[in-house]
C-alpha cells in the first residue's frame, strides 16, 4: 500500500474544512490501464466521493469503481498541458 504524500495529506486537509464537496465529471479508463506496476490504485463505491479522493485524482492516482466486490470503471485525471 502506498504511503500518502505530504501534498495529498495536506489536500485532504483542506477539503475537510469545506461542508460538501460534489463529484466532478471524471475522466474514465480503460481498467487495464489501472493494472500496471508503479501505480496507485484507490477503491471506491459507485456515486462516492470526498476529499481523499478529490486529493488522490488530482495527484494522477487511479480511481477504481467497485460493485459487488468486482472493479466496473476506473477515472484518471488527465495530465495537465
Amino acid at each position: 500500500m502506498a504511503i500518502p504524500t505530504t501534498a495529498v495529506l495536506k489536500k485532504v486537509a483542506a477539503m475537510a474544512k469545506e461542508k460538501k464537496v460534489r463529484r466532478p465529471v471524471l475522466n474514465e479508463v480503460p481498467l487495464s490501464s489501472t493494472m500496471k506496476p508503479m501505480t496507485v490504485n484507490i477503491t471506491m463505491s459507485p456515486g462516492q466521493w470526498d476529499g481523499f479522493l478529490k486529493a488522490a485524482y488530482d495527484s494522477g492516482d487511479n480511481l477504481i469503481e467497485v460493485e459487488n466486490e468486482f472493479p466496473v470503471r476506473a477515472y484518471r485525471k488527465l495530465p495537465d498541458a
